[in-house]
């Protein structure tokens, strides 16, 4: 396979060699390192600076995601937490009733907000009817039901048929702001962090919340630098200008050298890559409403290869969409699919499709062309798997156009919302808030994330029923049971979406940072990284 020769002859060009800039900078932070970073302690007055990728923050009230995107910044924080075993935790909800649809939420006492206001049921009311505006928004909440029982307990009802409906509240999206101020440009929240500045394309910087009432950051304030490109992120780090960066993708990790003034922190593979299949499609964008083209594709796909070759070892093959730990669910319930390029040959066979003189196939003068579109959270987090993916599918007959964009906006709004592909390259979290969130928000038909694009994937109604079932109990073993049976049929029966990877985070740390990824709500905390030696 040529581009995965070149790949590989590439990162041993980069390892033994240096690259330019990238080999002369190596050298210069190895050298001076053991001069200018003395034995230090741990201090909380420390300040962190991390490199980010593009700067992808909305302030748009239909999509507000300022300060609460990738970086979440941690200003505002969930109205609940996430358990190990994804229960919902008390947070600044301190505890709940549910009677059917109706939720009554008791709040924390003694909670104020970073501008000194109290943290009562009319701030949390205010902050649902913001978090509503948003078109992603996935309470549910009728607007009419509120009511505010005294200053520290408010009643709603939902329109969600689920017993599981408080993990919802634990989204970071679902956050708590300080009622009449400017939350669009200024956001005031009860979080560990408190807004100090803003420059749109550069940076972010939080300062610590010197009252916090939860367990203070270890660093007195973080200044998040949007570096959009992979390697001047990976140079910010080598020069010293960042102390942590992420996200660190393929190509990154490929120009590492096997020594330098830095360190890989990696998280467990909490991470998936799958492509979501346009199976309702209107053309040209309709040949992968046939299953045999659709299986073809999945089984064309090399996983190991790519795995190996491209993560080295921080990723592995996929079968399923939920990860094997999650819920202690496994994964050999599912057939899944292996590589198997022969077997993909014949189903496109068997659907009337035959190789022309240039190896493409074509059937009624048709050419087997599809497009995929790869985007989130960016494309340059996922290089080079579209490259590969298209390589492979070539060699069984299919030409394939790549798509990329490092604009969440133009990747939804352009092309999946529009249905103008036939896969769609995705890498996201594989964790929820509760145990048939993803499945549900992704594929059930009643999500609120349909019109997003996910329309065209929906795989009908006995999956909605399995992902409903698991929404009613809360007795474990239905829920695994019903989760695995929606990914039965997601995957095996309809094959509406194809698993690639599991992916790790990888961040890369300089030597003197101790940093623990703690995660909730499927966000990166920084709050506990520190310096042990000073510069």
């Amino acid at each position: 396979m040529i581009f995965v020769r070149a790949f590989r002859q590439r990162m041993n060009r980069m390892i033994s060699f240096g690259s330019g800039l990238l080999c002369l900078t190596i050298l210069l932070t190895e050298l001076l390192a053991p001069v200018c970073l003395p034995v230090f302690a741990g201090s909380s007055d420390q300040e962190l600076v991390v490199g980010c990728g593009a700067d992808q923050y909305s302030k748009a009230k239909h999509y507000l995601s300022f300060a609460k995107k990738s970086p979440y910044v941690w200003i505002t924080e969930p109205l609940v937490y996430r358990g190990n075993d994804y229960k919902p935790v008390p947070g600044l909800v301190e505890s709940w009733e549910r009677h059917g649809q109706r939720y009554t939420l008791h709040i924390r006492k003694g909670i104020y907000f970073h501008n000194g206001d109290a943290l009562d049921a009319e701030a949390i009311l205010s902050s649902l009817k913001i978090n509503a505006l948003n078109r992603s928004e996935t309470l549910r909440i009728n607007p009419e039901s509120y009511r505010i029982l005294d200053k520290y307990t408010l009643e709603l009802e939902t329109a969600h048929h689920t017993v599981h409906f408080m993990g919802f509240m634990s989204h970071p999206f679902v956050s708590a702001y300080a009622p009449d101020t400017d939350f669009i440009n200024h956001p005031i929240g009860t979080g560990p962090y408190v807004f100090s500045e803003y420059s749109r394309g550069r940076y972010i910087k939080v300062n610590r919340n010197e009252t916090y009432w939860g367990k203070k950051p270890l660093n007195k304030a973080i200044t998040f630098r949007f570096i959009p490109d992979p390697q001047a992120r990976l140079l910010s780090l080598l020069n010293g200008e960042c102390d942590i960066i992420w996200p660190v993708d393929p190509l990154m990790l490929s120009s590492l050298p096997p020594k330098g003034s830095y360190k890989k922190v990696v998280t467990p593979k909490k991470n998936y890559v799958v492509m979501t299949v346009n199976l309702h499609g209107e053309k040209p964008y309709d040949l992968l409403s046939d299953l045999n083209l659709r299986r073809a594709v999945a089984y064309a796909i090399d996983r190991d290869l790519i795995a190996k070759t491209v993560y080295n070892g921080t990723a592995r093959p996929a079968r399923s969409i939920l990860a094997p730990w999650f819920w202690n669910q496994g994964e050999d319930f599912l057939n899944g699919f292996d590589h198997q390029p022969d077997l993909a040959r014949k189903l496109l066979s068997q659907a009337g499709w035959h190789p022309g003189a240039d190896g493409i196939r074509t059937k009624n003068g048709r050419r087997l062309q599809i497009r995929l579109v790869s985007g989130f959270p960016t494309a340059a987090e996922i290089k080079p798997l579209p490259e590969l993916i298209q390589q492979m599918l070539r060699k069984v007959g299919m030409d394939v156009q790549v798509v990329q964009t490092d604009d969440m906006g133009v990747y939804y709004g352009n092309y999946m919302a529009p249905g103008k592909a036939d896969l769609f390259l995705e890498k996201s979290g594989n964790t929820g808030p509760t145990p048939s969130w993803l499945l549900y928000m992704l594929y059930h038909s009643d999500s609120p994330w349909v019109d997003s694009g996910y329309k065209w994937s929906l795989p009908g109604k006995k999956f909605d029923q399995a992902i409903e079932k698991a929404q009613a109990s809360t007795n474990p073993e239905i829920v695994v049971e019903a989760i695995k049976d929606a990914q039965r049929i997601l995957i095996d029966e309809t094959c509406a979406v194809i698993p690639l990877l599991f992916l790790s985070d990888v961040y890369l740390v300089r030597p003197d940072i101790e940093f623990n990824p703690e995660t909730s709500g499927g966000y990166t905390s920084f709050g506990n990284a520190r310096r042990t030696r000073s510069q």
